[in-house]
């Protein structure tokens, strides 16, 4: 029954029906546009997860170089450890050799590669970390990174003076180094294959055999530090993958 409210007819019940709809369609509109945002919040978290993966298994593999290239370190390190204190009586062949393994040891020693952190970093930056629902993984994401960052520069901090010292003695031509850690050693010109009375006095020194056994312990700690990452690496990648999956 209607009533007349200033000369118009009102139809309580008609008007409580369009309010119905019109509340029912805001609703609607407001959990289609959550269920939407939802979803791309979703498709963006995948694709950072997957980045994350991406990021993880390439620490795992710089891990295993690092670990194969300071190991190839230690042994040129070990082969001037064994010249001792009469380098004179180095035949021609070994002066190559030592003058290859001079310059090749020095391997890492001035600057030391750092880990994949461009999808972490982003994430942090533009406050995307918590696009990442689970918590566990969130941290786990955290720790990691942290993890990386301390392992180089607890590395960095253990540098010694062993590059300077050689890059002080050696000629350029005999400035042996590889181009990134898989590379081969080039050979040594026969006009650089020589070393002359000031390098082999300076080999012969106990500074050189103090900053050879300083540079042979930094190596170590290295290695001490990245072997871990390349599990951790690998479990953080597939810990990602069953994240993608689910």
């Amino acid at each position: 029954m209607g009533v007349r409210l200033f000369r118009v007819k009102f139809d309580p019940q008609k008007a409580l029906a369009e309010v119905s709809i019109i509340v029912l369609g805001v609703l609607i509109a407001f959990g289609v546009n959550s269920w939407n945002s939802r979803r791309i919040d979703r498709n963006i978290e995948a694709e950072y997860l997957a980045r994350l993966a991406d990021d993880a298994r390439q620490n795992a593999k710089l891990a295993v170089l690092l670990n194969e290239a300071l190991n190839r370190k230690n042994a040129l390190l070990d082969q001037l450890a064994r010249v001792g204190k009469d380098p004179w009586k180095l035949s021609p062949s070994d002066t190559v050799a030592e003058i290859t393994a001079l310059g090749a040891a020095t391997d890492l020693g001035w600057v030391f590669p750092t880990f994949r952190t461009t999808t972490f970093d982003e994430m942090r930056s533009t406050g995307r970390l918590s696009l990442i629902e689970d918590v566990a993984l969130r941290t786990a994401l955290t720790e990691y990174d942290v993890d990386l960052r301390e392992t180089v520069q607890r590395i960095d901090a253990r540098r010694t003076g062993f590059p300077a010292l050689v890059y002080s003695l050696l000629r350029p031509g005999q400035m042996v180094e590889r181009a990134d850690l898989n590379s081969a050693l080039k050979p040594i010109a026969t006009e650089d294959a020589s070393l002359d009375d000031r390098v082999l006095t300076t080999l012969a020194s106990d500074r050189f055999e103090g900053l050879l056994n300083a540079e042979r312990n930094f190596s170590d700690f290295a290695i001490q530090l990245v072997k871990p990452l390349k599990q951790e690496s690998e479990q953080l990648a597939a810990t990602l993958d069953d994240a993608l999956n689910h």
